[in-house]
């Protein structure tokens, strides 16, 4: 026959209810001991009434344990009257009367010495009493495959209790973390969007700022500009007047005008039309046909050698819009070599003058 098979943890439950079988038994036996220990040696008296329909009376035998003894030999009237009236039934119809004074004799020195005033009053009679000092039962002895399935039972409802206690603790362990992961997030997030308008606000007030700056710095070059502009057109008209005061100066022709310069004026061959003359016989540009009344001109400083007459620099004062036609003149200017010498004196330190696209 093949023997069952028992586990570890099966023989330590077997093990557990026997223990907590042998426990129960000696429970049992030490209350059984206490028990028979304590009881009473004399035990309380049992009080029985009886009755009995029509007219028969019973005498009631006094409680002598309870009472003291002077009320156990004393009668009281309740039994006093019961004898009589026990007596009285049991005499025959013709009594002695020679026994009866004899009676009477004998009981009336018995009431008398008897009565007492707490026998004058009736006294209640006694209710039937349980035996409540009575030894109590023995238990029936308890079967050790019950006490090992309640024990067993108890186990599993303290391992039932403790992994709700382990589950409710572990959700509110859960609830606490995601309340406080929760709060994190949203002070996070908070802070993430703080910080976010506190850099929006911070780039719009530099882009505020650079762009106050780049209109200041914008209006100020364009004041520049115009300042430097109208500067140079003063300083252009300037030097015009004075190059033409030095063209007719140098001609000797005197109150003459800048065209009659160009063009020799006074029928003298001029010396503003002969520096002219040789700065275009150097230019190098293919003139496009002229269309309307524009005429592309530029301004020019010519710095020369006093000695020599050749020119040393050449600086473009207000340019023609066409930057070929003004590179084309600035070259023709240096080609020029030596410039005309004026028919009086020697050679200027500079010459100011204008060319024309279109004569």
């Amino acid at each position: 026959m093949r023997k069952p098979y028992y586990n570890a943890d099966d023989k330590r439950d077997q093990r557990r209810g026997l223990v907590y079988a042998l426990c129960l038994h000696l429970a049992l036996f030490l209350l059984l001991l206490a028990g028979l220990l304590h009881a009473p040696k004399s035990p309380a008296p049992v009080q029985i009434e009886l009755w009995a329909e029509g007219d028969l009376q019973v005498e009631e035998t006094p409680d002598t344990a309870d009472e003291d003894a002077t009320a156990e030999a004393e009668p009281t009237s309740e039994d006093e009257a019961s004898a009589d009236a026990v007596q009285e039934s049991a005499e025959p119809d013709d009594p002695d009367p020679a026994a009866q004074p004899q009676e009477t004799e004998t009981q009336e020195p018995e009431t008398s010495e008897t009565e007492t005033p707490e026998a004058a009053e009736p006294e209640p009679e006694p209710e039937p009493q349980a035996d409540t000092e009575a030894t109590p039962p023995l238990p029936p002895e308890e079967d050790p495959d019950i006490a090992l399935a309640e024990a067993e039972k108890e186990r599993e409802e303290a391992e039932r209790k403790a992994k709700e206690e382990a589950e409710r603790k572990a959700k509110e362990e859960a609830e606490r973390k995601a309340k406080e992961e929760a709060e994190r997030k949203a002070k996070e997030e908070a802070e993430r969007k703080a910080k976010e308008e506190a850099e929006r606000k911070a780039k719009e007030e530099a882009e505020r700022k650079a762009k106050e700056e780049a209109e200041r710095k914008a209006k100020e070059e364009a004041e520049r500009k115009a300042k430097e502009e109208a500067e140079r057109k003063a300083k252009a008209a300037r030097l015009q007047e004075a190059m033409r005061e030095a063209a007719r100066s140098s001609a000797g022709i005197s109150g003459g005008t800048a065209a009659e310069n160009r063009a020799g004026g006074g029928g003298d061959d001029g010396y503003a039309a002969r520096v002219r003359s040789c700065i275009r016989s150097a230019v190098t540009f293919n003139t496009p046909p002229r269309s309307g009344n524009a005429n592309p001109t530029l301004q020019y400083k010519a710095e020369l050698d006093r000695a020599t007459g050749k020119p040393l620099n050449v600086i473009i004062e207000k340019t023609s819009g066409n930057a070929a036609f003004d590179e084309a003149v600035r070259k023709g200017i240096l080609k020029c070599s030596p410039f005309p010498k004026p028919s009086q004196g020697g050679y200027p330190g500079s010459i100011n003058g204008i060319y024309e696209m279109y004569d």
